[in-house]
């Protein structure tokens, strides 16, 4: 009886080189997996963002037609769910002492922009800005004590109407961040503004429900 010759070294490679390739195939496949797994992944946050822009750019068209009595009056300006509202509307020169018309105006947007924040977790800033004309009054040092004074104559008079006191806060901004160039007296009116904006931010201890 003979025996048959085996090559120590074909005995010792070829089931190394077998696991080498198996192992290297299992990476290839665990590696594709991970792709697929990392674009679904990145596919499903693209369409979630996409969802939240149309969501946003639905709720800036529905306050916009809420809003279209006070627009049509020239009132106020909207775009893009971004209020705008010219302080001699509100307030006389110098003041921050809300007027007659000025509080119905502002009580009219309580309820729309209720509505604006009430399916999220937004808050709204109320802005006051002035024109580039300094101030020196007992009350009023400097337009940034006026401008400050006029957001918050805003915020309270729509919280004092309804609006939650929990999702609203006031800035004031001075003469800094013009539209225009206070270049003359046209210029400078649509500098003296009010800007009602939402903000995308959550403040502890404020719990909204999940729509």
């Amino acid at each position: 009886m003979s025996l048959k010759y085996q090559d120590p070294f074909k005995m010792v490679f070829w089931p190394a080189f077998t696991d080498l390739v198996i192992g290297l195939f299992a990476i290839l496949v665990f590696t594709l997996i991970i792709s697929v797994i990392q674009q679904t992944g990145q596919a499903r946050q693209i369409e979630i963002q996409k969802e939240k822009i149309e969501e946003i750019s639905r709720q800036n068209e529905k306050l916009e037609e809420d809003l279209q009595d006070a627009i049509n009056a020239g009132l106020i300006s909207v775009k893009d769910g971004h209020i705008d509202i010219m302080t001699n509307i509100l307030f006389a020169t110098g003041s921050s002492e809300i007027n007659t018309h000025g509080r119905e105006l502002l009580k009219s947007l309580v309820v729309p922009l209720t509505n604006f924040i009430s399916n999220n977790a937004d808050i709204l800033m109320i802005s006051g800005f002035t024109d580039d004309k300094p101030i020196h009054t007992n009350q009023f040092p400097s337009n940034w004590e006026l401008s400050t004074a006029r957001a918050t104559e805003v915020v309270r008079q729509l919280t004092d109407h309804g609006f939650p006191s929990n999702r609203i806060f006031a800035a004031g901004f001075g003469e800094h961040h013009p539209i225009v160039a206070n270049s003359d007296n046209r210029n400078r009116q649509r500098n003296r503004r009010v800007e009602i904006s939402r903000i995308s931010i959550k403040l502890p201890g404020m719990h909204t429900e999940e729509q």
